[in-house]
């Protein structure tokens, strides 16, 4: 189960890179970085933190496959933050109909993430 971590974590990488990567070429926001909005919110912010979280799971998923030292605390870390933005988008994937693709991608992180902290915790206690 240990070796899936990695694989899961470059995955759900690739795809908040790839989802966000998307909606800037595609289109969806104008003009300066700093005053793009999706109705009300800013964007900034949220596209900033999630490509961090994005690099944060690639860095730890491909550590963990070359075996660094560091990766375990990386994955324990980014698995936290995909947690956080999981469960925090669900609100806006719940909120239309039409977003029900994006419902099952969050719910996917979510679980994923929560399984994978609990696994590393348990090895962690298991340590001492």
């Amino acid at each position: 189960m240990k070796s899936i971590i990695p694989i899961f974590t470059i995955i759900i990488g690739l795809g908040i890179a790839g989802l966000w990567i998307k909606d800037i070429i595609g289109g969806r926001f104008k003009g300066n970085f700093f005053k793009w909005q999706d109705g009300d919110n800013v964007m900034w912010p949220r596209i900033s933190v999630e490509f961090l979280t994005a690099i944060m799971l690639l860095m730890s998923g491909v550590g963990t496959l070359l075996n660094a030292g560091w990766a375990q605390v990386l994955t324990f870390f980014s698995l936290g933050a995909i947690f956080y933005a999981s469960f925090d988008s669900l609100g806006w994937a719940f909120a239309k109909k039409g977003r029900w693709a994006y419902t099952i991608l969050m719910l996917v992180g979510l679980v994923g993430s929560v399984t994978f902290i609990a696994i590393i915790i348990t090895e962690l206690v298991g340590k001492f």
